[in-house]
This record gives structure tokens, sequence and C-alpha cells, in this order.
């Protein structure tokens, strides 16, 4: 990690990845890979002062950002999960199955009056985009995770019933999931080219704040949709509320990877410039502020009483969608 980012590797960029504005104000400094540790330099971080928007400067090439994600985690496979990462990854395919009432596999069986209790007595709902995947119980179309990692959405979706494929630029992570036998296939979204109007639901979550050009790829994500079809956004938020409590200890900053980071409020309006209906959703931030202490506690050596007490003052329900620590949008093509 101490190592500096090559030189030659390196571009700056001058305007606002999502608003091309030219006024920005740097807000992190000397940022290092402290979520991972496998990614070498340290990094700026500057705001847009039109859009608020995030944007790494300088920031690797897209020739060399590949070096960026050496063991990183979407090169797992769910074979390789512990004993008990296994159990929990079965309990939570019953409770699916249950939910999204089909088969969900591999799981233990539990019967379904149990899973049924279960859920009546935590009330615990379905994540937002997994909740969309059951909305239809007859056609379910065609579902792409743009963005994949090693497939385990593309999984789910195809045992709820969908036509499911996943792309995703990192080769081992494609062959993680094909030994999996999921459907993934190696591409970025220029990949996208080849499906005009073609899926009826597109997740794309956590990949946005990864590339270099973010209008090109919303545009390609749009024209891949078809009418009615909808594309699931998460990814953090530049106007979060955590960041500005963690500054560079906030677990959204994850540099070099993430190379821009746009505000809640930007971003719907590129969707809505796009000619979706986009629906956002509350996130609790917890965590990403469980993460962002665990940070802060290596940072700056605080104790297990600075942290406890920093979470109950600072991490609590916001009202204020905008400043939601992630994004989460549903948008649905007009």
């Amino acid at each position: 990690m101490k190592k500096n980012w090559p030189i030659n590797n390196l571009e700056s960029v001058r305007e606002c990845p999502y608003c091309d504005s030219m006024s920005s104000n740097m807000v992190h400094s000397n940022v290092e890979d402290v979520s991972f540790r496998v990614a070498p330099g340290v990094w700026n971080f500057h705001q847009c002062a039109n859009c608020s928007s995030l944007y790494l400067n300088p920031r690797p090439t897209e020739d060399s950002i590949h070096n960026a994600y050496k063991d990183y985690y979407t090169h797992n496979k769910q074979s390789s999960l512990s004993t008990l990462s296994l159990l929990r990854f079965r309990i939570k395919n019953d409770w699916l199955s249950y939910h999204l009432n089909c088969e969900v596999a591999p799981r233990l069986n539990i019967p379904k009056r149990i899973i049924g209790f279960l859920s009546l007595v935590f009330n615990k709902p379905l994540p937002y985009w997994i909740k969309l995947l059951g909305k239809n119980d007859k056609i379910k179309g065609n579902f792409l995770d743009m963005g994949c990692g090693s497939g385990s959405s593309v999984r789910l979706a195809h045992q709820a019933g969908w036509n499911a494929l996943g792309i995703d630029i990192d080769s081992r992570a494609v062959q993680a999931a094909n030994n999996e036998e999921i459907r993934v296939i190696q591409g970025d979204y220029k990949t996208l080219e080849n499906y005009k109007e073609y899926f009826d639901y597109i997740l794309c979550s956590h990949v946005l704040e990864h590339v270099h050009n973010p209008i090109e790829f919303l545009e390609k994500l749009s024209n891949s949709v078809a009418s009615g079809g909808v594309i699931v956004l998460s990814l953090p938020n530049s106007t979060s509320m955590l960041r500005e409590r963690f500054g560079n200890n906030w677990r959204g900053l994850e540099a070099p990877r993430h190379l821009t980071i746009p505000s809640q409020v930007q971003l719907i309006n590129i969707m809505k410039s796009l000619k979706f209906d986009v629906q956002s959703f509350a996130d609790s931030g917890r965590d990403t502020a469980i993460e962002s202490l665990r940070i802060e506690r290596r940072s700056m050596k605080s104790n297990i009483f600075d942290i406890l007490k920093a979470w109950l003052m600072n991490i609590r329900p916001n009202p204020d969608k905008n400043t939601n620590d992630f994004i989460k949008l549903v948008c649905t093509k007009l």
C-alpha cells in the first residue's frame, strides 16, 4: 500500500464526470486503500461545486485500474465459504424460497410454517431489489446483473424464473461464476450494445462508482432496457450524512476503485433526463457505519468505548433520503 501508483498510469480529471462543471474543491486528501489493502498509492477526492458529486483526481487510467483489484472479494466462490457461512447461506435461501415462492438452492428445507412464523416474528422484509424478482408470478423476462462479480444475484434470478445473465469485466470473477455453473460472460458496459431494448430487469449494484465514464455507462444501460423495464441502481452517495461524520474513514470512498460518486439528487436528475420514472428507497447506513468505525479505529487507534459513543451519537435513522449513505433507486423506463 505504501508504494506509489506509477505516474505514467495516472490521468487528470478536469471536469466533473456527472455534470461537466470545472469548478470543484478538494475534500479528501491522502486517502489510502484501507478497505482491502491491495492497491498502492494515496489519493485525493474532489467535490463538484455544481452537483456535489465526488471524483478521484488524478485517477488510474483505464488500462491500469485492474491493478487495484488484486484479491478482490468478487473472486470468492460459494464453495469456499466456512461451515458457519454455508449454514447461514442455506438458511437465507430457505427464507428467500418462502418469500419468492420458488426453489432457491442450496437450502436446508426448513418447513414453510416455521419460516412463515419466524418471518412474522422478526418482520424482516425482502430487500427492495429482490422483491422485484418475485413481482410477476408468470412471465419474468430477461434479467441482467451488470458487474455481477461471482454471480450470486444471477443464480438467484435464474432460480426465481428469469432468463438471467451476468456481465463482469473481471476474468477471475467470471471464472468463479462459471465454476458454479452460473451464466456469466466477460465484458464491460460496451457489451450492452449487443442487447438493445432486450432486458426487462437490470441490476447494477455498486458498479457505477467504478467506471471512468459514468454518463456513457448509464446511456448504454438505458438503451438496453425494454419499455416498461427497470434499472435498479445502488451505490454510495456523495452527500451521505456518514461521509460528513467519518471523513477519510468513510467506507464509501474505497480509493482508488471508486472513481466517481454522484449525489443522489444528480443521479435522479440524470435518470429522469434519460426518460425514466425514478423511485428512491431509504437506507439506514448501518452496514457502512460499522465498517467505517472499524476503519476509524485502525487509523486513529480509538478504543471500543469511543466507537460505541460515536455509534450512539451519530448513527441514527435518517429522514432525508438525499443524505442516505447508499443511493437506492428503481428506475422504470417510460
